[in-house]
């Protein structure tokens, strides 16, 4: 198991002796996450990648922190990076304001030039769009996803666009690898009404979700409709479906490194159906270890 940086120059160097190192994909973000620490001191670095014994790529991403520590034991290094789809995350997206144009040009004038992702998103006819100030190129790129097509954008590993929910496969868990697992019910998350205000400034209006409201949940929020300078903010079906996907959760570890488990594969455990809304690929002092965070998948479309 190795760990090769990469200078912005292009040079690599594999580190020392990894002590331990862990990388998880989560549907809440484009960008996975990537934390580890080495033997040695390291600086410098730009890029990171981490290979299993057999030479695969577990993950491939850009530097966020480099911190050398120094004890009895030595040096060492502690390096946290993100995937690509931290470019979307942290550059601010151009206020504009969009007429007539489809999802492709969107994406022809704002991500394209990263020259890093593709767009997996067919999407006829045309639509118009503003992007607000003090909004990511991911949430800018959410709201036209949402305008063209009533759906959210997702990033795959292979930093391609699609819309969620995900086509994910169904999978079955090899129950002898499986070490450990978790259910929760979390009735602080969900929302059984959301009021909607009209032009007069009164809420004469609102959505309900009936899932919430029959486990005896009531709570509620306030929705204005956003103006053109608003666009691409989630509308009250959205938080409603989005605090019931919260309620119902789980979690599967599995002994070993499972790469092959991908966000949005589908699995039946403990008699539900499940959407995999989280994977966390990690080894250290106890091994390795593949943890799975499941979501009802009946909310998979809210994740």
């Amino acid at each position: 198991m190795t760990v090769v940086f990469q200078t912005a120059a292009g040079e690599l160097s594999t580190a020392g002796t990894v002590v331990s190192v862990r990388a998880e994909w989560t549907v809440e973000s484009p960008a996975a996450s990537f934390a580890a620490v080495v033997d040695g001191a390291v600086s410098g670095q730009a890029a990171v990648r981490w290979r299993d014994g057999d030479g695969r790529v577990l993950f491939e991403g850009y530097v966020d922190t480099l911190t050398v520590k120094a004890d009895g034991a030595g040096r060492r290094t502690a390096v946290t990076g993100r995937s690509a789809g931290a470019f979307l995350l942290d550059n601010e997206a151009l206020p504009a304001h969009y007429s007539l144009l489809t999802l492709g040009e969107f994406f022809r004038r704002t991500i394209a030039p990263y020259g890093l992702f593709t767009l997996g998103v067919e999407a006829a006819g045309s639509f118009s769009y503003t992007v607000p100030k003090g909004v990511s190129e991911w949430e800018a790129l959410s709201g036209a996803c949402y305008a063209a097509c009533g759906r959210r954008p997702w990033l795959t590993p292979e930093r391609e666009i699609r819309l969620r929910p995900g086509a994910g496969s169904p999978v079955t868990l090899p129950q002898a690898a499986v070490v450990g697992f978790s259910t929760a019910e979390d009735r602080s998350a969900p929302l059984s009404r959301v009021l909607i205000r009209d032009g007069n400034g009164y809420y004469t209006a609102g959505a309900e979700d009936r899932a919430a409201v029959e486990l005896g949940i009531r709570r509620k929020r306030y929705w204005i409709p956003p103006t053109r300078y608003e666009d691409g903010r989630d509308s009250p079906e959205e938080l409603l479906l989005a605090g019931m996907a919260a309620c119902r959760t789980a979690g599967v570890e599995l002994a070993g490194l499972w790469p092959a488990y991908r966000l949005w594969d589908r699995l039946r455990w403990e008699e539900r159906d499940w959407v995999v809304a989280g994977v966390r690929l990690s080894a250290g002092g106890d091994g390795c270890r593949t943890r799975l965070t499941l979501r009802d998948a009946a909310y998979a479309d809210a994740l």
